[in-house]
């Protein structure tokens, strides 16, 4: 299975398909597909008429280096598609770019949001882990987002569970998070505000 290797969010999730094949249930995996593109293309189309993109900072250090989603992954084309404006969204990497602290601090301290934070549960637990964290503006704006909000029965991230298959729901936690108007009925799946 090589999901992982598919750029849109979208490609990702389709690889359903191939296990509807396995199982032979490929018209129960289309049916499950094509809902999850209804959906998605159509909380995209929520964003097409406002004026209002909200900036975001994604990622958190790891031993040197930040690591933050390059300019063509599939987290960048959730964060554009749900209206944020991305510090790295001109860059041509599909990876996972590796970026020093001062570096991302000098383009994201001014961030509105800063959405996935590894496996930290709270702003307290963040600090902790790095004290420079505390001076970015998303950071003591308590405008911190992780997408563990779901943890299963031995410990693990639903989220890194789903995140392949959902996008529909990651798509509607980002939107709702920057523009709760647009999605006044839903409420966050994975995605949760760090106390």
């Amino acid at each position: 299975n090589a999901e992982y290797l598919e750029k849109h969010p979208l490609g990702r999730a389709e690889w359903i398909k191939l296990t509807g094949i396995i199982f032979n249930k490929e018209k129960e995996a289309d049916s499950v597909f094509s809902a999850i593109v209804t959906e998605y293309l159509s909380t995209k189309s929520l964003l097409e008429h406002s004026q209002e993109q909200a900036s975001v900072l994604s990622g958190v250090m790891y031993g040197d280096s930040w690591y933050l989603p390059g300019g063509r992954n599939y987290a960048s084309t959730l964060l554009s598609d749900a209206g944020y404006t991305f510090f790295w969204e001109q860059d041509t990497s599909s990876a996972f770019l590796p970026i020093s602290f001062e570096t991302v601090y000098n383009s994201g301290f001014n961030a509105d949001y800063w959405i996935g934070v590894a496996s930290y549960r709270s702003r307290t637990e963040l600090n902790a882990g790095d004290s420079r964290y505390a001076s970015f503006n998303a950071f003591n704006n308590a405008k911190v987002y992780s997408y563990n909000k779901l943890i299963g029965e031995k410990g693990g991230s639903v989220f890194l569970e789903l995140r392949y298959l959902r996008p529909d729901l990651i798509l509607k936690d980002l939107v709702k998070i920057a523009h709760p108007d647009i999605l006044p009925e839903h409420e966050l799946f994975f995605h949760y505000k760090l106390p």
